[in-house]
């Protein structure tokens, strides 16, 4: 098994992949929600990871471990760290380790927005229409079979 360093500092030239549900993360139209890439109350992250240190696979296992009587694994949205830094936000490596549910995920990774969601308020508008920008430039991945348990696209 090869082992490799992932290096702290995130590129331009990365991409990283955003987990989806359904119904919470994509409108029956299949596309994304702006609630898709919105932090949870008292936070500013949103969670990703980073294409180039995991896999297809990986980022659906982590899906599926999300999945629930309410949303379902949906697919996957995937935008490189340049279009996240032209929208406004910036890109922090946040790897993840010793986590009950999730175990380690080294190639974990936070979009920062820059502002603290607080818990039963909106986002400020500014910071919905970078949202908005970033959605249209995020790849979306919808998986044809999201009960298997590998990526199957």
């Amino acid at each position: 098994m090869q082992v490799f360093e992932i290096p702290q500092t995130i590129d331009e030239s990365e991409e990283v992949v955003r987990v989806l549900l359904s119904p919470i993360h994509i409108h029956k139209s299949n596309e994304i929600k702006p609630y898709a890439f919105q932090p949870p109350a008292n936070s500013e992250d949103i969670s990703v990871n980073r294409l180039s240190y995991t896999s297809l696979d990986i980022c659906k296992k982590l899906g599926l471990i999300m999945h629930n009587d309410r949303n379902s694994f949906w697919g996957l949205g995937i935008v490189s760290v340049k279009n996240i830094n032209q929208v406004g936000f910036d890109v922090k490596y946040s790897p993840i380790q010793n986590h009950p549910q999730y175990a380690d995920n080294l190639a974990h990774a936070d979009i920062k927005i820059g502002y603290i969601k607080q818990e039963g308020e909106p986002l400020p508008i500014d910071i919905i229409l970078k949202i908005k920008e970033l959605i249209k430039l995020t790849q979306l991945e919808k998986d044809p079979n999201p009960t298997l348990e590998i990526w199957n696209h």
